[in-house]
């Protein structure tokens, strides 16, 4: 499941509009998932894996897989206006690892997916 940071524009429809919307909507999904004997994996936006570390750390331990999700437009308040693959290869290398950083900065951990 992809899980990108809450809406910050009116234009972003695929957002959730809070964090607490975010948390539920990943529970749910996760819970599911792992009752059906399924392992989830969540693809964190950086914004994201920090908002939620408890809530992230708990479904890590239940066995749900951490990877992180590169959306350069919701990222930094608008900083990169561009999907990633409009970037060239070291732009888009130095997007990736600033997102990797923000992440295992949260997390603890640099994301292996």
């Amino acid at each position: 499941m992809d899980c990108d940071s809450v809406a910050l524009r009116h234009t972003e429809r695929n957002a959730p509009r809070s964090w607490e919307q975010s948390a539920r909507a990943i529970e749910g999904y996760c819970s599911r998932l792992l009752v059906a004997g399924f392992t989830p994996t969540l693809f964190l936006a950086h914004e994201c894996a920090a908002e939620h570390v408890p809530l992230l750390e708990e479904l890590a331990g239940r066995g749900v897989e951490l990877g992180l999700l590169i959306h350069p437009p919701m990222m930094e308040l608008g900083r990169f206006k561009r999907n990633l693959g409009e970037y060239s290869p070291e732009e888009q290398r130095l997007i990736a690892d600033f997102a990797a950083e923000r992440f295992a900065d949260a997390i603890g951990v640099r994301p292996r997916s």
